[in-house]
């Protein structure tokens, strides 16, 4: 039984309501593919499933694995808005940009360096999305394709952009 509300009955098979679909399914196929394994005997395949999946998971397939969580609209905490430094990015990129007051749609992982274009986007400031897109771009060069499959170096860029602009929504207060 899946807990769906408060009011479901709580058991040992119950999951957390929070828990998504894709979350439920990814764990329902974990378990399967970990009792598989030890029913065909393959008891060192199960133990490294159980104990981080796989032993080789790469360095690249941890940072896509945050991208695609980004592309779904979960945002690490250093990316959240810093009304104070947003304030003062904010005026700076309406002296130097075009478009000031006008909203425009950011893609958190940027289409440019192989976000998906159905993923999670912010509406910000004009201005200050050519800002924050012209930073992404002097850290990585046009064309983006050349980056693409590089998911580490991808993280590790846009991590360090959004830690130094901050995404806050449009109305956030400025003095």
């Amino acid at each position: 039984m899946i807990a769906n509300s408060a009011a479901a009955p709580a058991n040992e098979y119950s999951l957390p309501a929070t828990l998504t679909k894709v979350s439920i399914i990814g764990t329902i196929v974990a378990r399967n593919t970990i009792n598989f394994a030890a029913y065909m005997g393959l008891i060192g395949t199960a133990t490294a499933l159980l104990m981080d999946w796989s032993p080789s998971i790469s360095e690249n397939d941890v940072a896509y694995n945050k991208l695609t969580d980004v592309a779904n609209g979960n945002v690490p905490p250093n990316w959240k808005c810093d009304p104070e430094k947003y304030c003062e990015l904010l005026k700076k990129a309406h002296q130097k940009y075009k478009g000031a007051g006008s909203i425009e749609n950011h893609h958190e992982w940027s289409i440019y360096s192989g976000g998906p274009e159905s993923g999670y986007t912010i509406p910000l400031d004009k201005a200050y999305h050519a800002m924050i897109t012209q930073e992404i771009r002097n850290r990585l060069p046009y064309p983006g394709s050349l980056h693409r499959g590089d998911w580490v170096k991808i993280w590790r860029e846009l991590d360090e952009v959004y830690g130094e602009f901050p995404l806050c929504p449009i109305g956030t207060p400025c003095n």
